[in-house]
């Protein structure tokens, strides 16, 4: 599978939500139980970290302790996640299943997963289905947690179109529609803290909605659209060589060195203009097949800065590439569709 899921550790209550990923369970069960069903509850410590100096024969130990994941069934081997301070928590994935497993009472468990070597895991809670005019939308809420060193834990409202399962990445404001949770030692005070502050979340998920809403009731043109577009697909960034070779005239260095100059660079400028020509045919294809194809079908959100939103969304679920599932979820694709999401909201008004 080419979606970075760690063996096959990906477990879903009935249908996937994101593209087929996984194994399937038909009746709600607790956020405990699905992490056991996809296989989920190896170990990962932290241990001593030394280094060895003069040939191997002499070994110091640091300040800073490896995080290190247990052998599991399918890898016999301990893989190496990062490094922390002394200090840096770790939160098993069946501590975490026991902080969640309340909230499944409400909202039953929709996915879990791992991905990479275990390293990182999310849990998917389902928070029912809403209409936006002629769509509809279901809501989840989104677990994430990477043990290794640098990210924190995360909570967050990640709504999905269902009629051709987009996931609804947002840009809203942190402080409403994302809790990050440090692996320190007010880890799991923290997280029990913000996962009992289910009506918070609820805040969160009716202001997304009224935004989704605001959206579907303003009428764009094409123009506009554009607009939408290019926030969501930039132009890469001219690198400084790159520029610098944009810059010289037939009169400012004599041949040879410039001859010189354009061979020495040459791999970074054809790069650049590959990057230019990946985002010109991008915004070219999302246009045609998904912005100008609405035309062909009249709808109550045809034309509006909703079906702009989702036409960066539709293609950034569905195209190829590598990681295209996780990433739409958690990833790059994921930074496409909040960019996409500002920038419409800019259309209604404001964000």
């Amino acid at each position: 599978m080419g979606h970075n899921v760690f063996g096959e550790r990906f477990h879903s209550l009935r249908v996937p939500a994101w593209h087929s990923l996984g194994t399937t369970f038909t009746e709600a069960i607790s956020a405990s139980e699905s992490l056991i069903a996809a296989r989920m509850l190896y170990g990962i410590n932290k241990y001593d970290l030394v280094a060895l100096v003069e040939d191997g024969t002499k070994a110091i130990q640091l300040e800073q302790k490896a995080i290190i994941r247990d052998p599991t069934e399918d890898d016999n081997e301990f893989k190496v996640f990062g490094v922390a301070s002394d200090q840096y928590k770790i939160m098993q994935n069946s501590e975490l299943g026991t902080l969640l497993d309340p909230l499944t009472n409400k909202w039953p468990v929709e996915t879990v997963g791992a991905l990479g070597n275990g390293e990182t895991v999310f849990i998917t809670l389902d928070a029912g289905e809403i209409r936006i005019k002629d769509d509809y939308v279901h809501q989840y809420f989104l677990i994430t947690d990477t043990k290794n060193g640098t990210k924190a834990l995360q909570i967050a409202f990640t709504p999905v179109r269902v009629v051709c399962q987009n996931t609804l990445s947002t840009a809203m404001n942190a402080a409403t529609m994302e809790i990050k949770i440090k692996h320190d030692e007010e880890l799991f005070r923290e997280a029990e803290f913000h996962l009992k502050l289910t009506g918070r979340m609820q805040v969160a998920r009716d202001q997304v909605i009224d935004k989704f809403e605001a959206m579907a009731n303003t009428t764009i043109s094409d123009e506009e659209f554009k607009t939408v577009l290019d926030a969501a697909y930039p132009m890469p960034k001219k690198p400084k060589r790159v520029a610098l070779l944009d810059s010289i005239t037939p009169d400012s260095l004599d041949k040879d060195t410039t001859l010189e100059l354009m061979s020495r660079y040459k791999q970074q400028s054809d790069a650049y203009e590959s990057g230019v020509e990946s985002v010109v045919n991008l915004r070219n294809e999302v246009t045609k097949k998904l912005w100008d194809e609405q035309y062909r079908v009249s709808r109550a959100t045809t034309k509006t800065a909703w079906s702009a939103y989702n036409a960066i969304t539709e293609a950034e679920d569905w195209r190829n590439g590598n990681n295209a599932q996780v990433n739409s979820l958690i990833g790059l694709r994921a930074k496409t569709k909040k960019r996409a999401f500002a920038a419409a909201m800019e259309l209604v008004g404001g964000a």
